[in-house]
């Protein structure tokens, strides 16, 4: 696969799963799925990092994409909004070597006996567009791969450089779904500040399949971001 069609390949954001809630089947998937398109990453800065704004992420979109080259292990490209968006930009990056997109390849072809299946690292991805430089480098990607988690959430270590570098834990799920309330016409409801209000109802099993949120999840709506993220760390599941 060209680095072009990876381009096109990971800017799918639109792609979702249908899922069932309530499924219970006794083996996990036979191979390291991975959920493709759209994603929502929730970012944890951690401890003693610099002040700047490499330390001021909070969250963003992610476009997931598993490929497969010929003869190599099976590969996935991780494209940040961020990143995306810059490579739009005319003009582009000058050097062309640079990538907006990450790529790893799976260390192995079916989950492990935590239903874990890894890419240890990652290549960098970077754009130096309009006097901004910046790059993200992943590593210790962890995909959850069972029956009601098919390869749709994730955890990572993520080092981010604008200015300064700052070190994060990222934490991801898929879809990329909303959560900002509505009024019955569908306008987003503003608070007297004229703030969009967050709306934790339109991340739970009400609103599935609109947001394609797995029932499954256990999720909330982040009051800050807007969208609906895990509330624990992978796999973060409702108690059954």
């Amino acid at each position: 696969m060209t680095y072009s069609a990876i381009i096109r390949c990971v800017a799918r954001t639109g792609v979702a799963l249908l899922l069932v809630a309530g499924c219970s089947l006794s083996q996990s998937p036979a191979t390291c799925v991975v959920g493709q398109g759209g994603w929502f990453a929730k970012y944890t800065l951690m401890a003693n990092q610099p002040v700047g704004a490499c330390s001021q992420k909070q969250g963003e979109g992610l476009g997931v994409r598993k490929y497969f080259p010929p003869g190599q292990n099976p590969q996935v490209a991780i494209q940040t909004d961020t990143l995306g968006n810059m490579a739009l930009q005319t003009p582009g990056d000058p050097n062309p070597i640079d990538r907006p997109y990450s790529i790893g390849a799976l260390t192995q072809d079916a989950p492990d006996a935590n239903q874990i299946c890894s890419i240890p690292t990652l290549s960098t991805a970077e754009q130096n567009v309009g006097g901004s430089d910046i790059s993200y480098a992943w590593s210790n990607v962890r995909f959850v791969v069972q029956p009601n988690v098919p390869g749709t959430q994730m955890i990572a270590s993520l080092r981010y450089t604008e200015g300064c570098t700052a070190e994060y834990k990222a934490v991801g799920m898929q879809p990329n779904a909303d959560c900002f309330a509505v009024d019955a016409q569908g306008t987003p409801v503003l608070d007297q500040s004229g703030n969009q209000v967050p709306d934790d109802m339109r991340c739970g099993p009400g609103y599935f399949p609109q947001t394609q949120v797995n029932p499954d999840f256990a999720v909330r709506c982040d009051p800050v971001l807007l969208k609906c993220v895990l509330t624990a760390d992978p796999p973060s599941l409702v108690a059954r």
